[in-house]
This record gives structure tokens, sequence and C-alpha cells, in this order.
């Protein structure tokens, strides 16, 4: 069992300075039950600046393992098996930001680990808040198309895997939810990205009985773009969302439409909140298949497009 089990407040440490890490360390600012006790970033400057804005204090990392109950980890994706696997080693719980690894392996032995010591382990996919207030249900029936546009500015701090690991696995998550079936094809496109890098691509994946997902990311792009669209195929049936402008449209044929409130909430912070539940309650294994799935496409995806450079 974890360090905090029967604590009424959660000692959590925050891995990773970054977007992400600072968007978790306003959510925990605000949430009830947890303590931000400290952070641990190997980037001095990015460190002193997080510090300072929350008023916590720089930790080297086995010290924090060791005073925390749980940790977050918001580093870059390529140390998200290593990192998780130290803290579940130290009996930390570990909320790990997309995606869960890089490798089958490694996701393998994260959950085995976590399983093992009889800690929670979860994925930081966001959407999944994101998906509920959307009123959109796992394995949704009738959804026969999922199309997803996700743009972005250039930013160093994700530079060390491919978009596919970096953004499209989002939305690869999303369509391993929505349909809730395995894929059969998957095919693949660079389309921007010098040498080897792949900074801009395009997925299809089809999945059994005929669903498919067709995805775009790029992370050279001047402006910002995160636009789904969903269809049933069955005529004036569809949804569009646009969640940087914060517009939602409905075909008039498209079942038990909900106003749009994403923009009103906080997936981090439900996210967080999910999570800090989960370590305080009694010992249930939070599922990660999605998340996993979603990683091996990416992984796939990716083979695809290095085989073709």
């Amino acid at each position: 069992m974890g360090k905090g089990a029967g604590k009424r407040l959660l000692k959590v440490g925050l891995i990773g300075a970054g977007v992400a890490g600072e968007r978790h360390a306003a959510a925990l600012r605000v949430t009830p039950g947890a303590s931000l006790i400290g952070l641990y970033e190997p980037d001095e400057r990015r460190s002193e600046g997080l510090c300072a804005r929350f008023g916590i204090e720089p930790l080297p990392l086995d010290n924090l393992l060791e005073q925390a109950d749980a940790v977050i980890i918001a580093a870059p994706a390529g140390t998200h098996g290593r990192l998780s696997l130290h803290a579940l080693a130290h009996d930390c719980h570990v909320l790990v930001e997309r995606p869960i690894a890089t490798s089958r392996d490694e996701a393998q032995k994260m959950v085995g680990e976590a399983r093992a010591r009889q800690l929670i382990l979860q994925v930081g996919h966001r959407e999944g808040p994101m998906l509920a207030a959307l009123g959109l249900a796992p394995g949704m029936a009738g959804l026969r198309s999922f199309e997803a546009v996700r743009e972005a500015p250039p930013r160093e701090h994700v530079s060390d895997v491919s978009v596919i690991l970096d953004l499209m696995i989002q939305d690869i998550y999303v369509a391993a939810v929505l349909f809730g079936a395995r894929a059969v094809s998957v095919r693949a496109t660079k389309l921007g990205g010098r040498g080897a890098a792949i900074d801009s691509a395009e997925a299809r994946i089809r999945f059994k009985g005929g669903c498919e997902a067709r995805l775009r990311a790029t992370r050279t792009a001047s402006v910002r773009t995160t636009q789904w669209t969903m269809d049933t195929g069955q005529g004036q049936s569809h949804m569009s969302v646009d969640f940087v402008r914060g517009v939602v449209s409905h075909g008039v044929n498209w079942p038990n439409p909900k106003p749009f409130v994403v923009q009103d909430s906080d997936p981090v912070a439900q996210m967080l909140a999910q999570f800090l539940a989960a370590c305080a309650a009694p010992y249930a294994e939070v599922s990660n298949q999605d998340a996993l799935s979603a990683m091996d496409l990416a992984l796939q995806i990716e083979t695809i497009l290095s085989a073709n450079l």
C-alpha cells in the first residue's frame, strides 16, 4: 500500500516544471486533500521560476520521493517509464502525463509494479474529462468516424519525441476510447520535419467494425488549432468541436446534444481530483488499457513513418 494510505492530507511531489508541470501545480493549489511539497526539475532556471510562483522548494529526486505519498510526472515523454518505475519503487502513487511510456516493455513493467505494490498508476489523458463534458461515451454506439486536427507552435521542451507521441497521442487516445475496438489497419504519412525528425504527420486508423479515425498533428504551426469532428454516417448526424474558439456545433440528427461546458471546467483539475480520490480510497487498480492502446498505436505509426524516411 502507498505511504499515504489512511492519511487525510496527501503529500504530493511534482517532477517537471514545463507547461504541464505548471498546470498541475496550479490545480494542486486549489485541490482539497493534497499538499504540494516540492519539485524535482534538473533545469535550474525552470525550477527556480516554478518554485518562486508556487512557494515550494526544489528537491533532489530521491529526497522528493522519500517524502511524497504521490508524485505527478510531467517531465519529457522519454523519461516517463524510468521516472515512474523509480517512484513506484519508493512506494509512491503515480500520475504520469501522456504517453504512459515510450515502449511497451516499460509500460508493462509500470503496470505490473503498481499492481504488485497496490499503488495507483494513472495516465494523465485529460481528454477523458473533456469527452464526458461533451456527452461522449466510451464505445459510443453508432459512431463511424472521428477526425482530429491538432496544431501547435514550436515548443522546445517536447523535442525528445516525435509529434506522434507528443500531440497526436491525445487524439489516438480519444479514438481508442470512442470506438472501443481494436485497430485493424494503420496508414501514416510524414508531412514535415528535418531528417529523421517527425514534426508534422497524418494518420488513418481503421478499427474493427469499420470505424475510422483520421488524425493530423503538427508542432510547427504559427497558430494553435485543436478540432474534433465526429459522424455517425446517418445524414446530419455529426458534431464538431473547436477547442481554441470554444465552439461546438451539432447536426440536426446528432443524438442527445449537450451544451459545451469544457471552457468552464479544468480537465487537469478533474483528472487530478480523480487521482487523489483513488490514492485515498481502499486500493482498486486503475485501468490503463486505453492509454496502453494509444501508446501502441502511436508507436506503430512511428514505425511506419520511420520506415518511409
